[in-house]
């Protein structure tokens, strides 16, 4: 059977554009759909620049860029999995810096 020619009314529709919401949806299509008024415009550039703070707090793993990041996405009304990820890492980040602090007045203690 020759895949994606035809139409047996079986599989997926094509054809459906993405929704603007959709995640998987292309920026230039997202982009267009939001760029109805300067309002949704600023929104998409604050997007496009807390991501890029996102991915950044995220390769650098410090405390402070990834809060600062999150504020800034919390901010922009933003969610995502890279939101998420950066939640997770900061929290991880957080817990290893008491603990490791819990165990260095630990061991301050017992010299």
């Amino acid at each position: 059977g020759g895949k994606g020619k035809g139409k047996d009314g079986k599989g997926k529709k094509k054809g459906k554009p993405p929704r603007p919401t959709d995640p998987e949806a292309p920026i230039g299509e997202r982009r267009i759909s939001d760029a109805d008024t300067a309002q949704a415009d600023n929104a998409q550039r604050s997007h496009g620049v807390v991501t890029r703070l996102l991915r950044d707090a995220l390769l650098h793993r410090t405390v402070p860029s990834l809060s600062r990041a999150l504020d800034d996405a919390r901010a922009a009304k933003m969610s995502g999995p890279l939101v998420d990820q950066a939640e997770v890492t900061l929290l991880e980040l957080q817990m290893e810096a008491s603990s490791t602090a819990a165990e260095a007045a630990a061991a301050a203690a017992a010299a």
